[in-house]
């Protein structure tokens, strides 16, 4: 039985990518090589960032089950909270410490943004 991975990745402005790979150690040594998200490398739910990097692997959590995988992605992207990740994901460790708050883009006053 093959297992799948999901990640939550960190950029230094605290912006969380949150995707699903079958190979871990691939995806990390490709973050290591490059410091950059791959496109269309992996078999992965993850799409080019638009955040520049480089980018850390915070947090991941073994399945059994690629679709199991995506149901726990799906899971904490239908969160939309970077503090939800901080605080049930990452426990506030060290990767929530560098955070900084999502600005609000001087065209929208309606919130917020969140990047996930």
């Amino acid at each position: 039985m093959t297992t799948s991975w999901v990640f939550v990745l960190k950029n230094p402005s605290g912006v969380f990518r949150v995707g699903v790979c079958a190979d871990m150690a691939r995806l990390a040594a490709l973050l290591d090589a490059t410091g950059d998200v791959p496109a269309g490398d992996l078999e992965t739910t993850l799409r080019p960032a638009r955040q520049p990097g480089p980018w850390m692997i915070a947090w991941r959590e073994e399945h059994p089950s690629y679709n199991a995988a995506l149901a726990r992605e799906r899971d904490i992207k239908s969160k939309k909270s970077a503090t939800w990740i901080c605080t049930h994901l990452l426990k506030g460790g060290e990767a929530c410490e560098t955070r900084q708050p999502p600005t609000a883009s001087p065209a929208s006053s309606s919130g917020t943004q969140v990047h996930i």
